[in-house]
């Protein structure tokens, strides 16, 4: 993981990892939801082939609201909802303005092909927002063993 002081990046997948992968998706643009039940982030899904080391997945972006709202953020991981229906994070959201918002899971899976997936929703439900400026971004890291 590296980064400019405004953006944090993953290195090229395996790299100076003993036998580690990564993987990740970032969304440029805005993206939005109205629903009052967690669906998927569109774009921030990440499939990584692991060695059946520990994963690190973490989530990074910036989330809007339009009225005063509560957004639910959580990880899926092979279509399973790994933060049960609160979430991994929550985020209340005022009138008008952002929020930096982040998810961290480590994670134990099996030597295989696994997705991973940002899902979320809001609480009211009115249309929330994850912005592409600043990136949000989704990074799956296969730790050393």
């Amino acid at each position: 993981l590296t980064s400019n002081g405004t953006t944090a990046s993953w290195a090229a997948p395996g790299a100076g990892l003993a036998g580690g992968q990564s993987a990740q998706a970032t969304i440029t643009g805005a993206i939005s939801t109205a629903s009052g039940t967690l669906v998927a982030a569109t774009g921030l899904t990440v499939t990584i082939t692991t060695t059946g080391g520990s994963v690190l997945i973490w989530f990074s972006g910036t989330i809007y609201g339009t009225t005063n709202d509560t957004a639910y953020l959580t990880i899926y991981k092979d279509g399973v909802n790994v933060g049960g229906t609160a979430g991994l994070q929550q985020v209340q959201l005022p009138n008008t303005g952002g929020h930096a918002v982040s998810v961290v899971w480590r994670d134990a899976p099996t030597a295989a092909s696994h997705t991973y997936a940002i899902y979320w929703y809001s609480n009211t439900p009115t249309t929330i927002n994850l912005t592409g400026n600043p990136n949000s971004t989704i990074a799956v890291l296969e730790l050393p063993s």
